[in-house]
């Protein structure tokens, strides 16, 4: 059973340890700087609505998400659990590198 806890600012320390890499913290905030920050943490609690630290299953008629294409784990764990590409994008990152962005989506 999956459930999803708002996340709060009580959570921001033990949530900016969480990301251990420059990549990794590109993949979960594609603007933000290494090493993420409760700073960054805040801003981005300011600007999501849903800012949560689980998600649970919502009656929707499809759920859409963004995965990097380096982050090749995620891409086939998706796939596998029935989401499929349709739409992609060009982003830049930190350092101006160019990396291809896959909207996913997944009918429920």
């Amino acid at each position: 059973m999956t459930y999803h806890v708002e996340a709060k600012p009580k959570d921001f320390e033990e949530m900016s340890k969480i990301i251990k890499s420059e990549e990794e913290l590109f993949f979960v905030y594609p603007s933000g700087k290494f090493p993420l920050t409760i700073s960054q943490i805040k801003i981005l609690y300011e600007d999501r609505r849903d800012f949560i630290l689980v998600k649970e299953k919502y009656s929707l008629p499809e759920v859409r998400i963004s995965v990097f294409s380096e982050n090749d784990q995620a891409l086939f764990l998706y796939i596998k659990l029935g989401f499929e590409i349709y739409d992609k994008e060009l982003k830049k990152d930190n350092k101006g590198k160019s990396r291809m962005l896959f909207h996913m989506r997944m009918v429920l």
